[in-house]
């Protein structure tokens, strides 16, 4: 046996495990049963497992270390679905918590439960432990529900019943199972299942409750199982995994800090403060930033600009102190450096020379530059500061990046999914976008969308007579071109640190109207309230600026909190209180967290549904979630642009809220003090 042993290479203990492998369902796990392991942090997973009759399409992802949620869609091949549908279809959430991380002594503790919303037709509830000796992961625990063998439900609302019953009364099952790592990348799994199959929807009598197989990674991020599961079906899966990292695909090309020409250094040393302001300006926009504008005094300057060249703007304002730096003479000693965002100073940045270069060259600390120069939001206290120094201000402009008019012309993929009347639709075309600023803080701006491919249709009949949302599907399914948005949107500063935002036109392919917006923020940007209302009409389908008839007008009302909730995370949470479209009162809760350079959200709405005609619509509580993707995982260097997608219910018309051209809230994180804080390293970038 000590042979045997010593011809084992020595591995890492289980805890410290890159990316576990997934169960059957997409969850970390054995096979059908889960174990005490979870994703690390800032890690997704997306999987597909067959196992006849069943197939698990699955996205996980996991948080702080702590925290694994798991959506799915169950399909079910032995079972009709609903008309037009081969096989029964099931939509399932899971999530699991590690209460205790693994230590020499003690196991690992997990607590979790899957199918937590619906029906419950695959609803449990367990506790689970995991231990590692050597290679060998050994796990075992205790569940509920269907790892207890109970027979599943159909019924609306089930799986909430059942997950917030007391478990005392609560029929318990034990099951176990053991991993062995071959490899660093190959595990053989074996498992006591404590499912009784016969009572599993489209299940049946199982020849023995023991499953195992092996799992295999290759390529660091890629996955596949080969496994015999209960004792008759040999099942297989594949997977790959994602750690959210703006450098995904490729590794960023190193890029060298820009260096004035020394002429034009050694032109500036005795040069008056308008040139120097010309000089200055003209160098900044040459690291690609736009719309920069410079004044220079006596002995200070004042740098303002627009970032769409790098993911950070911290990282933009590093890059332009030091270039600042090169060019300025000797007696300017303050630098006022200004991110602006639609016409507006959203941060500003005054710090003195000697301890900027000091940081640069990280001989201060991140808490030193923060304690000892001075941030605001919207820039309005220094901006005064700056304009009372000695000698007068003259505002001169980069010769280049001044452009008022920006179009994107963008690939466009819009999805529907699990709809009666097939699993998946698709419209696939182009989005083009024109978008004007005329002066400080306004945009004009319009989107055209043409559709090259549409299959999109619904089998779900509309009931309300003029349903805010549930008609949606009749704007997706439409092939011909369409102006989405015409509108003008405009944001002011005003007196006590107030934004505010006015917007007319054409919000969306189904709405045109009024909207309006007022927010502040407290607390160095932790905090935020605000109000917003909109007033809208719907749009014909037939044509691109009528007024739908028959349809009265819609309007809808919030008060806005928002708040930090843990900066070093990146976690944001926000609530809209009030009147939603549908006429419908009540709260939206957001939960989101934006942490290298990822977004990954999610929202519950909950409102009286009692107006509502449809029986779809009444107890429904809207939600969804959303995804924000740097585009720089693409490419390999540092490039500005996201692409963005929701995952939400468009046959349902409670929770409705109408899209607007821009936002205060939620507030991005562009002037946001706290976020900038956490970021001050990427200025060394």
């Amino acid at each position: 046996m000590s042979l045997f042993f010593a011809l084992i290479p020595e591995l890492p203990a289980f805890g410290e495990t890159n990316y576990p492998f997934p169960g059957n369902n997409g969850q970390t796990g054995l096979w059908d049963m889960p174990n005490a392991r979870v994703m690390p942090d800032w890690n997704a997973r997306i999987n597909f497992t067959h196992t006849d009759p069943y197939r698990y399409w699955s996205g996980t992802i996991g948080l702080l270390d702590r925290f694994e949620f798991n959506l799915r869609l169950n399909e079910i091949t032995n079972r009709i679905g609903a008309p037009g549908q081969k096989h029964f279809r099931d939509k399932a959430a899971d999530i699991k918590f590690l209460l205790l991380k693994e230590t020499d002594w003690r196991p690992a503790v997990a607590l979790g439960a899957t199918d937590i919303v619906g029906t419950g037709l695959f609803t449990s509830r367990y506790l689970a432990f995991s231990k590692s000796f050597k290679f060998f992961d050994l796990t075992w625990g205790l569940g509920q529900g269907l790892l207890a063998g109970e027979t599943t439900s159909r019924q609306e609302d089930a799986a909430q019943d059942f997950l917030l019953s007391s478990p005392i009364n609560k029929d318990r099952s034990f099951f176990a199972g053991i991993e062995f790592r071959i490899t660093d990348d190959l595990s053989f799994v074996g498992e006591y299942s404590s499912y009784d199959y016969e009572k599993l929807f489209g299940g049946s009598k199982e020849k023995w409750p023991v499953n195992f197989g092996f799992k295999y990674r290759f390529a660091d991020y890629f996955l596949t199982s080969l496994s015999w599961q209960r004792g008759e079906e040999l099942s297989f899966g594949v997977g790959v995994t994602i750690p959210f990292s703006p450098e995904l695909l490729l590794p960023w090309k190193k890029e060298p800090f820009y260096t004035p020409p020394e002429k034009v250094r050694l032109g500036a040393l005795q040069a008056e403060n308008e040139v120097i302001a010309s000089v200055v300006a003209d160098q900044v926009s040459m690291i690609g930033l736009e719309h920069v504008r410079a004044a220079a005094k006596h002995d200070a300057v004042w740098v303002q600009f627009v970032n769409r060249r790098y993911l950070s703007n911290q990282k933009a304002m590093g890059r332009v102190a030091r270039v600042v730096d090169l060019t300025v003479p000797p007696r300017i000693k303050w630098l006022y450096l200004a991110l602006v965002k639609d016409g507006m100073v959203v941060h500003c940045w005054k710090v003195h020379r000697d301890l900027l270069n000091a940081f640069l060259d990280w001989r201060l600390d991140d808490e030193s530059i923060w304690d000892n120069s001075e941030h605001e939001m919207g820039g309005r206290k220094l901006w005064h500061e700056f304009m009372a120094r000695r000698d007068a201000a003259i505002f001169k402009e980069a010769p280049r990046g001044q452009e008022k008019f920006r179009i994107r012309i963008a690939p466009r993929i819009e999805t529907l999914v699990n709809d009666p009347s097939g699993f998946f639709k698709s419209a696939v075309g182009v989005i083009t976008t024109l978008g004007y600023q005329p002066w400080k803080g306004g945009l004009f701006t319009t989107s055209l969308r043409t559709i090259l491919y549409n299959n999109i249709s619904t089998g779900v009949d509309v009931v309300e007579p003029c349903p805010p949302r549930s008609d949606f599907v009749d704007y997706l399914s439409n092939s011909n071109a369409r102006i989405n948005t015409l509108a003008f949107d405009q944001i002011v500063q005003l007196p006590g640190d107030v934004w505010a935002r006015g917007a007319v036109g054409a919000f969306e392919a189904a709405y045109m109207g009024f909207g309006g917006e007022l927010f502040r923020f407290f607390g160095d940007g932790r905090f935020g309230a605000g109000i917003e209302a909109e007033y809208v009409k719907k749009r014909d389908l037939d044509s691109q600026f009528k007024e739908k008839e028959g349809c009265p007008s819609f309007h809808s009302a919030f008060l806005n909190l928002y708040y930090h909730l843990w900066p070093s995370q990146g976690i944001d949470v926000g609530l809209k209180i009030g009147r939603f479209l549908g006429g419908d009162e009540g709260v939206r809760i957001d939960l989101s967290r934006t942490f290298k350079h990822f977004t990954v959200g999610a929202w519950v709405t909950v409102t009286d549904t009692s107006d509502f005609v449809a029986d779809y619509n009444r107890g429904y509580e809207d939600k969804g979630i959303y995804f924000s993707i740097p585009l720089s995982v693409f490419f390999d260097s540092d490039i500005f642009g996201r692409i963005n997608y929701t995952i939400r219910a468009f046959t349902r018309d409670p929770g409705a809220i109408v899209n607007q051209p821009r936002h205060l809230y939620p507030f991005t994180d562009d002037g946001n003090l706290v976020h900038f804080k956490q970021h001050l390293k990427d200025m060394r970038n």
